[in-house]
C-alpha cells in the first residue's frame, strides 16, 4: 500500500457554473410580519437558562437586522411568565 494515495470517494465533475447564493430564508421568529408594537414569546424549556435563550434571539435578531436595517426589536426576560417576550420597537 503506498503512503501518500488518499482514497476520495467523490466524483470530480469539470465545467458546472457556480450557482448564486439564495437569500431567500425563513426566519424562526416572526420579524418580517411585525408591525411597531407588536410582540411575541418564547417560552423557556424546563431547566433552560434564560440567558442562553436571550442570546439565541438577541443573535437571530443581529442577522435580521442586516438586511432590515431601520427595524428595531427589544428583548425583555419575564421569570414570572417563564419566558422572553420580544417587541417591535421600531
Amino acid at each position: 500500500m503506498e503512503k501518500n494515495k488518499i482514497n476520495v470517494p467523490y466524483d470530480i465533475e469539470k465545467n458546472i457554473p457556480i450557482s448564486q447564493l439564495e437569500r431567500n430564508r425563513s426566519y424562526l421568529y416572526p420579524f418580517e410580519k411585525m408591525q411597531v408594537g407588536d410582540s411575541f414569546k418564547v417560552f423557556l424549556i424546563l431547566n433552560e437558562k434564560p440567558t442562553v435563550k436571550y442570546k439565541h434571539i438577541s443573535s437571530a435578531i443581529n442577522y435580521f437586522k442586516k438586511t432590515h436595517k431601520e427595524i428595531k426589536f427589544t428583548l425583555r426576560t419575564l421569570k414570572s411568565q417563564e419566558c422572553i417576550r420580544c417587541w417591535r420597537i421600531k
